[in-house]
């Protein structure tokens, strides 16, 4: 695991780690006085495969606006060991050996290796430089719907959609994305897997769009996240997924089979940090504190002597 080597390496020669997606700063005190209050209250035996009834319900209240759809906990959401534990539950409920699966490259590594896992065809089609090679800015990557266009076949299974985007840090705009749309309504055989786990990172100045938002696209598309990437609690291991029922009664099933059921006390603790975070302004400050650190790290490289294509949201940019 190429996350796993960075840190190693970063602990042994005593370096700053800026090969791994997790925060360096503490869990906020909110968030960790609810996981001490759940354990203490005893809710430390399995929970629901899919998720608590109260995590569930608390994430259809926060996302039904979101969405624009009225979404029920019980039979649109289930929980997930981790965002990647989403990925791997789709992957085992939904595709066969022989499938055909578009992702946009470059692309977080754990696409592909479940792919092979699964003995899936991976198709990448990559984000490029606009004309005068690497941009400053990863908003200046260029998707080229032509040629998603010619990678999406009627016999390709899925779609992998990542914004804001890792490992670029570009995040799609809502005019993008409607493009992309416009072709995946040509396919309604396709399966379009939206991972937003840095959905609450979006700098100043940008739009974090939905892809299940727009016009049609609900029915096709199952929408990942990260509590441990929202609440900087990575090593919690919650994440979940929103989906049309059809696409969910699949997912619930996997996922009683894959993990069974979440650490309960974090599922807990997690539903009441929604619940505070809307009234106490930490989703307000939580993209000024990634955009601070952002601008930090890209002003640093920068005196080395590179070139950072300053990203637009999440944990990671690249330079030149």
């Amino acid at each position: 695991n190429v996350f796993a080597q960075c840190t190693q390496l970063a602990v042994k020669a005593g370096a700053v780690n800026l090969g791994q997606g997790f925060p360096s700063w503490p869990t906020p005190q909110f968030v960790s006085d609810l996981a001490q209050e759940k354990i203490a209250q005893g809710f430390n035996q399995y929970s629901r495969p899919g998720g608590h009834p109260d995590f569930v319900n608390t994430v259809a209240k926060f996302y039904s606006p979101r969405f624009g759809i009225q979404i029920d906990g019980m039979t649109n959401v289930c929980a997930t060991a981790g965002a990647t534990g989403a990925l791997f539950t789709i992957f085992s409920a939904l595709c066969d050996a022989g499938d055909e699966v578009v992702c946009i490259d470059p692309a977080y590594d754990a696409y592909k290796k479940m792919a092979k896992l699964e003995g899936v065809h991976m198709k990448g089609v990559p984000l490029k430089f606009p004309p005068g090679g690497p941009p400053h800015s990863a908003q200046e990557l260029v998707l080229d719907m032509a040629e998603l266009d010619a990678a999406i076949t009627p016999t390709t299974r899925m779609l992998i959609l990542n914004t804001p985007h890792n490992p670029t840090g570009k995040v799609f705009s809502r005019v993008e994305y409607e493009a992309v749309a416009e072709i995946v309504r040509k396919h309604p055989q396709l399966i379009v897997i939206a991972d937003d786990v840095y959905e609450m990172t979006v700098s100043s100045g940008l739009e974090h769009v939905r892809f299940a938002s727009l016009p049609g696209m609900w029915g096709q598309t199952i929408s990942v996240f990260s509590a441990g990437k929202t609440f900087s609690c990575t090593g919690w291991r919650i994440g979940y997924m929103i989906a049309p029922e059809d696409l969910t009664a699949h997912l619930l099933k996997a996922q009683s089979i894959t993990a069974h059921s979440n650490a309960a006390p974090m599922e807990q603790a997690i539903a009441g940090a929604f619940d505070l975070a809307e009234s106490n302004g930490y989703f307000d400050e939580l993209p000024k504190l990634m955009e601070a650190k952002r601008n930090i790290v890209a002003n640093a490289l920068s005196r080395a002597g590179l070139r950072p294509m300053v990203s637009g949201g999440g944990y990671f940019f690249m330079c030149d």
